[in-house]
């Protein structure tokens, strides 16, 4: 009899095991759509703010090609 109660307790841990296993893979799984959605609303918010900028840079004369040469240098410059 003492057989089955350690069996048991062993079978318990595992399904306890399994239990937080699944806990963490959607904990982590929330993570990252969080901090995708996180990262697309910043990206959203920063081109309609630039928006007003680069079309008033447009007015006075900067060409296209210019401004998309400034804005990758400033992508890829920023921290």
């Amino acid at each position: 009899m003492l057989h089955r109660d350690n069996s048991t307790t062993a079978i318990e841990g595992l399904q306890q095991i399994a239990v937080l296993e699944t806990l963490l893979a959607v904990g982590m799984i929330m993570g990252l759509a969080i901090g995708t959605a996180a990262f697309v609303v910043s990206a959203t918010d920063r081109a309609v703010e630039r928006r007003a900028q680069v079309t008033a840079i447009t007015l006075i004369g900067a060409r296209a090609r210019t401004m998309r040469a400034v804005q990758c240098v400033q992508r890829s410059c920023s921290p």
